[in-house]
């Protein structure tokens, strides 16, 4: 799992906060999930339905062969009104880093601070499957727990069935 994460973020790298960002609450990401949870699960379908799309950048798209693709490349994946409909969802949701996808999860990027390598990042997990480290708030740890030996740590605190916040650190 860390290790997916951590692809994840090296994604992100090019769209992460150099700092000076304050990261959102666990209160105020709950609260955003609650209110505007159909968007959210608008989203979920959206990026499950995708075959060839591995990250939703505001107005960017990675593909699994293809980090960069130009747009006539982008349009055989996915139209540019389906890529206007993500930019829409990304910011009513305030999801400034984008959707990171994969066979059996969805990340929802919020907000980072720092670099890759020092960073910080919180937004929220959709995985049928029980993922990392679950706490009751992830709020409650900083700046980085130690619940293992590895450079990264993510912790996941339910708010719904198979959704969570999450808060991830990179050292």
């Amino acid at each position: 799992m860390h290790r997916r994460k951590l692809i994840g973020l090296a994604a992100a790298l090019p769209l992460l906060s150099l700092g000076g960002c304050i990261l959102p609450s666990e209160s105020s990401l709950v609260r955003r999930f609650r209110r505007h949870r159909n968007k959210f699960e608008t989203l979920l379908q959206m990026a499950r339905a995708e075959t060839q799309v591995i990250n939703v950048y505001p107005n960017q798209v990675r593909l699994k062969d293809d980090y960069g693709p130009t747009d006539e490349v982008r349009r055989r994946y996915m139209s540019d009104e389906r890529l206007a409909r993500y930019n829409t969802l990304l910011s009513e949701l305030h999801l400034n880093i984008g959707v990171a996808i994969y066979s059996d999860m969805v990340e929802f990027l919020a907000e980072s601070v720092g670099l890759l390598s020092t960073g910080e990042i919180k937004g929220y997990l959709w995985t049928p499957k029980r993922p990392g480290v679950l706490v009751d708030h992830i709020d409650r740890y900083g700046p980085k727990p130690t619940f293992d030996e590895s450079d990264s740590v993510s912790i996941y605190q339910p708010i719904a069935t198979n959704w969570y916040v999450t808060r991830s650190w990179s050292i």
